[in-house]
């Protein structure tokens, strides 16, 4: 840099002093020349950059729409919501049908129990009443206990007629109720369908207004848009006419730009750095996800399980049909019960595929849910994401600005130099006037001053000398400020483009904003829709089960009654069975009666035991006679009225009670013995009126001895059917436990069954969309391929955009025959760089126009061309800075060099 200012200065002192035969042709001819090819090169650097600003919007509009057509849109999600809300309704009506039986069977199943209950009482009370019988040896002391006990049945047996007829009155009173209740439901429902019409037309207007709105909204962004446009173009008039009035610049303002320059190219480096290790990371995450998938698949593949599940479905499916089948053979019902039952049965598989639809509907609107808060969170980045550079654009923005008001201080003194410059060339114009007019008088005097002229000629020559040294001063001169120029017009065009990348962000924030807001409100009204589902589809399982628990105690009761009948027939089986052995036992009995018969006949006539006889004779006498002497003893007394009762044992004279005659003793001391007269109050009755008293209670007696052998054959009765009824109750709780145990299983099975072909269904939908989608497009490629044969049987291309595939084509074949060459250049160097390729060597060529665009950026260089075409620093002397990418000297390659493999090259998006 030095050496370059030294340079100058002696370019300009030496232009003090300018010689004469400056406003030659030539001389503006070569201005003219240099003037047009410094335009056209701005002219081609524009050009390029409006590409390069062209080719980044248009990749910029592929995004936006590849993002607006993932969005959902809102007449989709209204008519999944208009669907949700009828199946919701539909559930509800069927809810409260279910409901409705569920109350009548309850009431059902209370009365039952409460009749169950009063059996177990009365049975209860049976088996009290059989042990207190068995207790009792004497029939007639408990006579009176069994009529009370009688009497006590009676009462409990009409309290239950009463109890009967008092359910049956109110069961009539809540069958009036529910009809009350069913007609307020059905009004209920009436006003509930008027309320949704009412709801559904706000809506429609609702939605009419956000149209009308988003219209409106549509056409002030489309004058926003004109609005910039015009601004823009008023800029780029001014920018133009900028362009016209500068000219010059300094060196100090070109080093100050140069080193501002590095500077943000440094940043720039560093956030680009950091924004590619997040964007690895991120890559690394989604490749390791991805391999775990495709892992598990390849396992299920391998191990067949696949094969196995389906085959496992079918199996289940058949035997499921199978058991149905058995059942209703087995069960052994009516036709109409049958026919309940398979209604019932097609009910059950009716809601369980309901209840499989309703899965597969919230397991899509989780995974809509999941969507729609990675795309929040999305929206969210790229939000924090344009703040961050919205920052840094304004941070570049004010060192812009800055640069501009350096570049105007500069310009400013540029001015006042070329002011100063034009001053000196009016002054050399006039000498060289003074010039000609010497020449001419010098010409006129040519004989007297010819040895003067030869002096003149020697010094012309001289001075013609240093012009040519001059003018490629002056042409090198020009050249810098040239390239200054096209570096404060490229600065210029960075800044317009800044102002206008700035706009479009604030107006992609604003629409963010309001696309995330939206969002919000969708995800708010698909959790609410995912609550009520959830609960529709709890209350609907809960249906489901009642249901089933239904169906399963009426089985059970059908078997229970099956097998009452089986019993009471084997009951009838064996008394036959019984009485047949009764007679074969009576015949045996009548024929051990006449043996028995037969050997007493034996016995007396044989006299073997006559002694022992006679002993027991001999005994029988004495304690006859001690009897009768007894007996006389006994008869005497009971001759005698007033004579004392004796003692059988002791034979001493019995005491009364003192407590029995307290009313008649006077004297506590007086000892009183009972007699055998017992002093009657009252008259004696008649033997007539006697005998009538005691036929009545002959009778009395004969009565209750029929109604104590009654409640004996009753109590009878009821033992041997409590007995049937506790093994009736033994058999029911085993086969009870085996049909649950069974119910569950199947149950188990019918879910897992259920749950596959939910799932085998949601994959032939999505199947049957992607066909769908297929055909579609099938039949619009079919009508443009005819619509392209139509124009170009007209005469017209095929399609309006055929020039722009061409001339990706052609970029495309470009593409192809650089990469050939920079592989063959590959081959010969054996290197590759990825830093963008730098327009000029370390020293100034002699044609810089055509070598700074010989190749594009991002391409390996030629190996001709490096440094070999480049010229020495002998022919010129002045060197240009590289600012931050200056280039550097390879060094040799190391022993460890097979240890570094070659970098992949990726693959150009076309």
């Amino acid at each position: 840099m030095s050496i370059q200012l030294d340079s100058l200065n002696e370019s300009l002192s030496k232009a003090d002093n300018y010689p004469e035969g400056y406003n030659t042709k030539a001389d503006k001819l070569r201005e003219q020349l240099l003037n047009a090819n410094n335009r056209l090169l701005r002219i081609e650097e524009r050009n390029d950059e409006l590409n390069y600003t062209i080719e980044s919007l248009k990749d910029e509009k592929r995004m936006l729409q590849n993002e607006y057509n993932r969005m959902p849109k809102e007449e989709d999600v209204i008519n999944l919501r208009k669907q949700l809300e009828k199946s919701v309704s539909e559930v509800k009506s069927e809810m409260n049908k279910r409901s409705g039986e569920t109350r009548q069977l309850t009431q059902t199943l209370q009365d039952t129990k409460e009749m169950l209950g009063q059996i177990n009482k009365l049975k209860n009370d049976a088996e009290e009443q059989c042990q207190n019988l068995s207790e009792s040896g004497e029939i007639q002391s408990q006579l009176l206990q069994t009529m009370k006990e009688t009497d006590k049945l009676q009462k409990q047996k009409d309290e239950v007629e009463r109890l009967k007829t008092e359910t049956s009155d109110e069961q009539l009173k809540l069958q009036d109720e529910m009809k009350t209740l069913e007609s307020l439901r059905l009004q209920l429902e009436l006003e509930s369908v008027k309320l949704q019409n009412q709801s559904t037309k706000k809506q429609g207007k609702l939605y009419d207004l956000q149209s009308q709105h988003e219209a409106v909204n549509m056409h002030v962004c489309q004058l926003e848009q004109k609005n910039t446009e015009m601004t823009q173009q008023k800029t780029e008039a001014d920018l133009k006419m900028n362009h016209l009035k500068q000219e010059l610049s300094q060196l100090k303002d070109h080093i100050n730009q140069q080193t501002r320059l590095r500077e943000a190219f440094i940043r720039k480096a560093r956030k680009a750095d950091n924004i590619l290790q997040t964007l690895k990371e991120s890559v690394k995450f989604t490749m390791k996800t991805c391999s775990e998938k495709h892992m598990n698949c390849l396992a299920m593949k391998q191990t067949g399980q696949d094969t196995q599940l389906l085959k496992k479905r079918a199996q289940l499916i058949h035997d499921i049909k199978k058991l149905k089948e058995m059942l209703l053979n087995q069960c052994q019902l009516t036709e109409l019960e049958q026919t309940k039952l398979r209604q019932s049965l097609q009910q059950v598989d009716q809601m369980n595929y309901d209840l499989a639809n309703l899965r597969i509907e919230l397991v899509e609107l989780t995974r809509l849910v999941t969507i729609k808060s990675d795309e929040r969170e999305q929206k969210s980045r790229d939000f924090l994401i344009a703040q961050s550079r919205y920052t840094r654009i304004q941070d570049d923005i004010k060192s812009k600005q800055l640069q501009i008001n350096e570049y105007d201080k500069s310009l400013n003194s540029t001015q006042k130099k070329l002011k100063d410059f034009a001053h000196l060339y009016e002054a050399i114009k006039e000498e060289r006037n003074n010039c000609l007019s010497s020449i001419q008088l010098s010409n006129q005097h040519i004989q007297e001053l010819s040895e003067k002229l030869r002096i003149s000629a020697n010094e012309i020559d001289i001075l013609k000398n240093n012009l040519v040294h001059k003018e490629e001063l002056t042409n090198k001169q020009r050249k810098n400020i040239e390239k200054v120029i096209a570096a404060r017009d490229l600065l210029r065009n960075e800044f317009s483009k800044l102002s206008c990348t700035i706009k479009d962000n604030e107006e992609q924030k604003e629409r963010m904003k309001q696309s995330i807001h939206r969002q919000n409100t969708i995800i708010t009204q698909t959790t609410k829709q995912i609550e009520n589902l959830k609960n529709a589809i709890g209350h609907v399982i809960k249906v489901r089960n009642s249901q089933a628990i239904e169906m399963v105690e009426r089985n059970e009761e059908f078997c229970v009654l099956q097998e009452r009948l089986n019993l009471q027939n084997s009951t009838l089986n064996k008394g036959e069975i019984e009485m047949n052995k009764l007679e074969d036992e009576i015949k045996s009995l009548r024929l051990v009666k006449n043996d028995l018969k037969r050997k007493n006949e034996l016995l007396k006539k044989e006299g073997k035991e006559k002694e022992k006889l006679q002993n027991e004779i001999l005994s029988s006498q004495l304690q006859l006679a001690v009897c009768q002497n007894h007996v006389a003893k006994l008869e005497k007394t009971a001759i005698s009225p007033k004579a004392f009762l004796l003692d059988s044992e002791t034979g001493v004279p019995i005491k009364k009670d003192l407590i029995k005659c307290k009313n008649q003793m006077n004297n506590t001391n007086i000892i009183i013995y009972e007699t055998r007269l017992n002093e009657l109050n009252g008259k004696n009755e008649d033997t007539a009126e006697l005998r009538c008293k005691i036929d009545k209670l002959e009778i009395q007696i004969f009565s209750r001895e029929k109604k104590l052998l009654e409640l004996n054959l009753l109590l009878d009765a009821i033992k041997c059917l409590i007995n049937k009824l506790e093994k009736q109750v033994n058999m029911g709780k085993d086969v009870a436990l085996t049909l649950a145990v069974k119910t569950n299983e199947q149950k188990g099975t019918t879910v897992q069954t259920t749950k596959r072909l939910k799932a085998t269904t949601a994959e032939l939908t999505m199947l049957m969309t992607t066909a769908f989608e297929l055909e579609q497009q099938v039949k619009e490629r079919r009508t443009f391929l005819k619509e392209c044969y139509q124009r170009m049987e007209a005469g017209n291309p095929p399609t309006d955009d055929v020039i722009e595939e061409l001339e990706k084509y052609n970029r495309i074949v470009q593409w192809k025959s650089e990469r050939a060459r920079i592989s063959k250049a590959l081959e010969l160097d054996d290197y590759w760089t990825t830093a963008p390729e730098r327009p000029n060597a370390y020293l100034i060529h002699r044609n810089v126009s055509n070598k700074s665009y010989e190749n594009p950026p991002n391409t390996a260089p030629n190996p001709g061309s490096s440094d070999d075409q480049m010229s020495s620093p002998k022919t010129n002397s002045v060197l240009i800075p590289y600012g931050a990418h200056a280039p550097f000297r390879p060094n040799d390659p190391s022993s460890h060099m097979r240890h570094f493999r070659k970098p992949e090259l990726k693959p150009v998006d076309t």
